[in-house]
């Protein structure tokens, strides 16, 4: 899963930047999940995400997040997205990120420093508003000896300026 996962990725960043999505100076998304969905010991998550004008001719949005749970567990991270429009008012993302994962009540997920893969569909409600759904997976990539990895989802509003 996560090889297939990598292909795809690796896929998508090579389509032409003709494929891009629409542009704001910068965008702002706050929203609600859980984290370990596919656990028994799920919780809540609250994200804010800050997204800033693409970089690169490859259309690479940056990405500054930061997550607390209902464990009181904390993530701060920075990273990429990439927007590919499906449709007028559709787009289909992809993102990863590496970031500080603070654990105070949660799943010890065996390392401070944790990295995020995740795909997402946007719904664009107008040119300045979308609401996002994400899917994405957090681990520490193997750097400790201890790494259960675990899963997340959201659903999130976001406002480009």
């Amino acid at each position: 899963m996560r090889k297939m996962f990598g292909v795809v990725l690796l896929f998508l960043l090579g389509i032409s930047s003709a494929l891009a999505d629409k542009q704001a100076d910068f965008q702002l998304r706050i929203g609600a999940g859980a984290l370990h969905i596919l656990e028994h010991d799920q919780t809540g998550l609250g994200k804010i995400d800050y997204l800033i004008r693409p970089l690169t001719r490859y259309q690479l949005i940056p990405v500054f997040g930061y997550w607390a749970t209902g464990t009181k567990d904390q993530y701060l991270h920075a990273g990429f997205e990439k927007h590919f429009s499906v449709a007028d008012d559709i787009s289909l993302f992809i993102g990863l990120a590496v970031g500080a994962y603070i654990d105070q009540d949660g799943v010890d997920l065996g390392h401070d420093l944790e990295f995020q893969s995740r795909i997402g569909l946007s719904y664009y409600l107008d040119d300045d508003q979308a609401l996002d759904l994400e899917l994405g997976h957090l681990s520490n990539a193997r750097i400790s000896d201890l790494n259960p990895g675990t899963e997340f989802a959201s659903f999130s509003y976001r406002h480009l300026w």
